[in-house]
């Protein structure tokens, strides 16, 4: 009898949830629309820079983009992916931006990896290996020193302090 109670109560909260979004106001008009709208540069996935000036896009062609919100503008390609670029994300400071992808029968890389990058220069700062899967997601600490990414396989936690780039004294 309570299940059956709560599973009405809980159909009505839905209907009345739907009921509400069917009564918004309908925009059609966004106010800039970034990309060429073709089948390779496909946006899966759009992220703004902390302060809000930037968005990053993870593209059905293996690339990841950094736009100006104000002029709609292309600033950098974020190239290094094989495949299908499947997430982007800026760091909390918006000095660097990830990007994530999947396996490639194509190139036989195996599994997927995350590529790091300075958000200013586009420049690819690290590669991070080791998911047997898809990276579908992933995201930086609030303090901007983790990465968490995540893919069929795993969660993984990259401790950004431990990685040295091309420079860096052993």
């Amino acid at each position: 009898m309570k299940k059956t109670i709560f599973l009405v109560v809980c159909l009505a909260l839905i209907c009345v949830g739907c009921s509400l979004a069917a009564d918004a106001p309908v925009v059609n008009t966004p106010v800039i629309v970034l990309g060429d709208d073709t089948e390779e540069t496909q946006v899966l996935s759009a992220s703004f820079s902390p302060d809000g000036s930037q968005i990053v896009t993870a593209c059905l062609d293996g690339v990841g983009r950094i736009w100006d919100v104000e002029s709609g503008e292309e600033l950098h390609k974020l190239v290094g992916h094989y495949v299908t670029c499947s997430f982007a994300d800026f760091s909390p400071d918006g000095k660097r931006v990830i990007t994530g992808c999947g396996v490639s029968f194509v190139t036989g890389i195996e599994g997927g990896h995350v590529l790091v990058f300075d958000a200013d220069s586009g420049e690819m700062l690290h590669r991070l290996l080791g998911h047997r899967g898809l990276v579908r997601f992933g995201t930086f600490s609030p303090d901007g020193k983790k990465i968490a990414s995540i893919s069929s396989d795993s969660v993984r936690i990259w401790d950004m302090s431990a990685i040295k780039t091309e420079g860096d004294n052993p």
